[in-house]
């Protein structure tokens, strides 16, 4: 999940369970109308992380069925098991979402559009405070010369845009040196990433044996491995893994991020770096080759 959509996931279970009776109604009859309920049916409503580990972003629990959501805010791509038929009951999302077609074909497709209308309808747009930010990421991939609120106020925080930016430069400039330096008859150079979705490096192995990887940081999945060593993942291998974050196709294996703030000398910083990515790769390499498949 990324960071956009947990926080509307977040958002509509929190809905549920702190907000008063009438915005319930606007949000959850909107959500449940396709299957022909309404609020007065719910007995829960429960995120991804609640469910502990379950597939769907988050889950509407009624007396007689579970009713899953998956989310898309802007036009992330589908997983292997969301283009899936019985994994979900219904998708979220925007009225052009990239991927409309790639639905399966039994799913209800709910838009955020039209819940918006809705809610303003009712006259309670300022009452909905907690879906504004959903209106902002909504906007992310539209290539728009309107700014949001929250881009307004990030303009008077120049400092802080310039720290960003060298920092992303930095680390970019790290993990690309790594790859460099790895054995060229092992692995091959991979595409730079620098965006909401990935600051870093990828690189592939040559041989069978050899995975794809991603080093840098990945501001969408839990801080403590946020800075990490990344692995494309191979479905067998899943129960395989540990000490690392799993979503439906990575797995991440936190680095050591005190390196970045204890060296005094750029040589030196490479230089641990280097082994700290190195020990991490090794490690997972190693796990996967020693245990049976």
């Amino acid at each position: 999940m990324n960071l956009y959509e947990n926080a509307a996931t977040q958002a509509i279970a929190t809905f549920f369970h702190r907000e008063p009776l009438w915005k319930k109604e606007i949000l959850f009859n909107f959500l449940l109308e396709p299957f022909g309920l309404k609020l007065e049916n719910i007995k829960d409503v429960v995120t991804q992380n609640s469910l502990q580990g379950t597939i769907p972003d988050f889950t509407i629990k009624t007396s007689d069925r579970d009713i899953h959501f998956e989310v898309k805010i802007n036009d992330a791509t589908l997983t292997p098991s969301e283009r899936e038929e019985a994994t979900r009951d219904a998708f979220l999302v925007r009225a052009n979402y990239a991927h409309l077609s790639e639905l399966p074909k039994k799913t209800k497709v709910l838009y955020w559009e039209d819940l918006f209308r809705r809610i303003d309808k009712q006259g309670a747009t300022k009452e909905f405070a907690r879906l504004v930010l959903v209106r902002e990421y909504m906007r992310d991939g539209e290539h728009t010369l309107l700014f949001t609120p929250h881009e307004v106020a990030m303009i008077y925080s120049p400092d802080t845009i310039a720290a960003i930016y060298t920092m992303s430069e930095k680390v970019l400039e790290l993990c690309d040196q790594f790859l460099g330096s790895l054995d060229s008859n092992a692995y091959t150079r991979g595409a730079q990433q620098q965006n909401q979705w990935g600051i870093g490096c990828y690189f592939n192995g040559i041989h069978g044996k050899k995975r794809e990887f991603f080093v840098g940081i990945s501001p969408m999945v839990p801080e403590e491995y946020s800075f990490s060593v990344a692995l494309k993942l191979d479905r067998s291998c899943k129960d395989k893994l540990e000490d690392c974050y799993t979503d439906e196709e990575w797995a991440y294996f936190p680095l050591d991020r005190e390196i970045l703030a204890r060296n005094t000398s750029e040589e030196e910083l490479k230089k641990q770096f280097n082994e700290e990515a190195k020990r991490v790769l090794d490690g997972i390499e190693s796990t996967l080759s020693q245990r049976k498949p």
